[in-house]
């Protein structure tokens, strides 16, 4: 709980906080109001309230920190420590994590023995040594990302054996500087990851390229559903993993490269027509959040 003190009309960023007391009056009553993670600190705000709820519009300050009273931090600077403030535990405490690494590799192994489900078999081993030592964050190693994302898929139905393991090597030759060619898999998973590897080729820009990849992960079904779950993922860990600026890019794609990606998937397999309502939902309901809450 903190002690917050309306100070007049500042800016225009916007925060929603819960307060004690369901009936608010007034521009300058002191208010102990639950700030949740936020520690930004604004010189001033105005409120308006709605039940239990407090919009905090252009900025407030923490009674007795007057940092702000002496020089007035710019944008970006909030939004950093706001960055740090909310990834702090997560990158420091792994009970933080949203699912730990043996828990995932428990799942897939019984799922792959109960499948017979070769081509997985192969790649989960694979993936686990070509993204060895890498991280996503302070705390989390980078293999949770493409075991979440089988995980995800096979919780959502999909049990395709080809789709799932390209699903667990889908960063390997992006990132390992692994070839195609060396993946332990058949033509049909290594076709799909070679489509899900993005790259710039010739005098191709990297906007232009990226329109190329795009266009063409339409093409391979398995790299297609790989790729809105891959971004799902991403999504809903950016957190954890961007910093804001990187943060904010990646949203901007999202919406003009990968949801309308997701409906033309939508139209050309229906048979995902239902998971994918489910995965646009998520990355919706994540990225819209995101912009009210920060941009």
């Amino acid at each position: 709980m903190a002690d917050a003190q309306a100070s007049g009309a500042c800016g225009s960023n916007i925060v929603w906080v819960q307060v004690p007391s369901p009936a608010l009056h007034g521009a300058n009553l002191n208010l102990e109001v639950q700030i949740c993670a936020i520690y930004i600190l604004f010189p001033s705000f105005t409120f308006s309230s709605r039940r239990r709820w407090v919009r905090l519009t252009g900025s407030y300050r923490i009674k007795g920190q007057n940092h702000m009273e002496q020089k007035k931090k710019s944008g970006a600077d909030k939004q950093q420590a706001l960055y740090r403030l909310l990834t702090e535990k997560r990158q420091t405490n792994v009970s933080y994590r949203i699912f730990h690494e043996e828990h995932l590799w428990s799942f897939l192994e019984a799922w792959i023995d109960e499948n017979q489900a070769l081509q997985s078999k192969a790649a989960l081993e694979f993936a686990k040594n070509s993204h060895q030592g890498q991280v996503r964050s302070k705390a989390t190693p980078y293999v949770i990302h493409p075991l979440t994302v089988a995980c995800h898929a096979i919780m959502c139905g999909i049990e395709d054996d080809n789709t799932i393991a390209t699903m667990l090597l889908h960063d390997v030759c992006e990132d390992c500087f692994v070839r195609v060619e060396e993946l332990p898999v058949n033509s049909v998973v290594k076709e799909a990851v070679r489509a899900m590897t993005f790259t710039v080729s010739g005098e191709e820009t990297k906007e232009q390229a990226k329109q190329r990849y795009y266009k063409e992960l339409l093409d391979n079904k398995i790299a297609a559903i790989t790729k809105i779950f891959d971004r799902c993922n991403n999504v809903s860990e950016m957190a954890q993993a961007f910093d804001w600026p990187r943060m904010e890019r990646y949203i901007a794609e999202t919406r003009k490269l990968v949801l309308p990606l997701l409906e033309k998937i939508a139209g050309r397999y229906e048979e995902y027509s239902k998971i994918l309502f489910l995965l646009k939902y998520q990355i919706l309901s994540v990225i819209d959040s995101v912009e009210i809450l920060i941009f």
